[in-house]
């Protein structure tokens, strides 16, 4: 091979790995420069939870087209509060308070916690939390039960509570009504506990039965009954099921907290638990049962669920049965 062709041949190959260099150059100065995530913003931005709860925080960063967008997630007592890869928190079974923090690069968002352990005999607030004192202003029920029943087949996923069970139960500080009205018409709802072959379980005998707990369902059962026919769902005392649409319109006096069930009338077992702890109801006056006076429930009598449904008879001190159309007073609780 000439010199000449060599030479040739040397510039030809010398000219292609330029050119590569060049093209590699200008793909490595074309690339999009990195976006630093410049904030984090939280769902919510603090939490008054129970022990036992869990709370999904959900986080979304600016600017949305950020580079990189991996969150951690951390808490500053997990004793208190632990957070997962996810952002769900699991507040512990211990009061107190904690913040849990979203970090991605540089930016971060705070969430602060508070854990409380609820008891019987505080007082359930307008705002959702929990008081050992009474204050007028605030306290809209009083804590009678603590945790879910076993035997309360309600489900309260649908309502504040956010859960299929609830943490608790409390009774509103005052009557729904002030004078007495009918349960409702001779119907068979199936308002009573039930075994595992659907037959009627005694809600009655004994007077103290630990059966009857579903006075939530009860009044969802209710309220779909009587708006199937008109004027079943209303304000005459004697008409229609009166018992139950005063138990849930309390809420047009007494709003309840947004993080609650809503008011609803107590099945037997529960009205009998809030007489159980009526001491606790009667440290303020204003907040008492009316004195030997009765109290509907929303539970059918089991043995004869058609014409009769169980009472609180504060007279005599016992969980009894009366005829549908026969007059009792209202009293609301709520879930919590």
């Amino acid at each position: 091979m000439s010199s000449y062709n060599f030479l040739r041949r040397s510039l030809y190959f010398i000219a292609l790995a330029t050119g590569a260099m060049l093209s590699t150059a200008c793909e490595e100065t074309e690339k999009d420069p990195e976006i630093p995530v410049e904030s984090i913003e939280l769902n919510k931005v603090s939490i008054y939870a129970f022990t036992g709860d869990q709370i999904q925080l959900n986080a979304t960063i600016l600017p949305v087209n950020a580079t990189d967008t991996h969150i951690e997630w951390s808490s500053s007592d997990e004793n208190i509060a632990f957070v997962d890869s996810t952002g769900l928190v699991k507040i512990q079974h211990n009061e107190g308070t904690a913040s849990i923090y979203a970090t991605c690069g540089a930016a971060y968002a705070q969430c602060d916690v508070t854990s409380v352990f609820a008891e019987i005999g505080q007082y359930y607030c307008s705002d959702g939390t929990i008081s050992d004192e009474y204050d007028p202003e605030k306290a809209v029920a009083l804590i009678f039960y603590t945790r879910h029943h076993p035997n309360d087949l309600s489900d309260y996923s649908s309502t504040g509570i956010g859960n299929e069970k609830c943490h608790g139960y409390a009774v509103a500080l005052h009557d729904a009504i002030d004078s007495w009205c009918v349960w409702g018409p001779y119907e068979i709802l199936e308002c009573y506990p039930k075994d595992q072959n659907g037959n009627p379980i005694d809600n009655f005998a004994g007077n103290t039965s630990d059966t009857d707990w579903s006075g939530y369902l009860y009044t969802q059962i209710i309220q779909e009954a009587a708006q199937k026919l008109d004027g079943m769902w209303g304000p005459e005392k004697l008409e229609g099921y009166a018992a139950c649409w005063y138990a849930v319109n309390y809420e047009n006096t007494v709003p309840a907290p947004a993080t609650s069930s809503g008011w609803f009338l107590p099945a037997g077992s529960q009205i009998w638990e809030v007489f159980e702890n009526v001491d606790l109801l009667d440290r303020v006056e204003e907040h008492r049962f009316v004195t030997d006076d009765w109290y509907w429930s929303s539970s059918e009598y089991w043995d004869n669920p058609e014409e009769g449904a169980n009472f609180l008879n504060t007279q005599t001190k016992r969980i009894e049965g009366l005829d549908k159309s026969g007059g009792n007073l209202v009293r609301s609780i709520l879930a919590y």
